[in-house]
């Protein structure tokens, strides 16, 4: 089924912007360029010469980033340590950052 495809693209495509090391380092640890780069390599090596729906790949992505964000909270409210209450308003401003990228790249299509 196509739509599953784009579900497990998105996610892939998500997880270079989140990643552990990627949140935590605010997107440092790969530049913008090259989340970009890495991302039109793996859809041009698997679309080829196929139409992209960049729509429903931005969805896909941005809900990967909602459920990854919801996971830290429920984890966050879990593991309540004094090392959390620093880290986790860090990782809230970033998810938050990711989000309106998306959500502003939907805007445009």
């Amino acid at each position: 089924h196509r739509n599953m495809i784009y579900f497990d693209i998105g996610w892939f495509l998500a997880d270079l912007r989140i990643s552990r090391l990627q949140t935590l380092s605010w997107g440092h640890i790969l530049k913008k360029e090259t989340v970009r780069a890495y991302e039109r390599a793996f859809l041009g090596g698997y679309f080829q010469n196929e139409p992209v729906d960049q729509e429903l790949l931005t969805l896909m992505s941005l809900y990967y980033v909602l459920l990854k964000w919801f996971i830290h909270e429920e984890n966050f409210r879990q593991h309540i340590k004094t090392s959390h209450r620093f880290v986790r308003p860090w990782i809230q401003r970033y998810l938050y950052r990711v989000t309106l990228t998306l959500v502003s790249h939907l805007e445009t299509l």
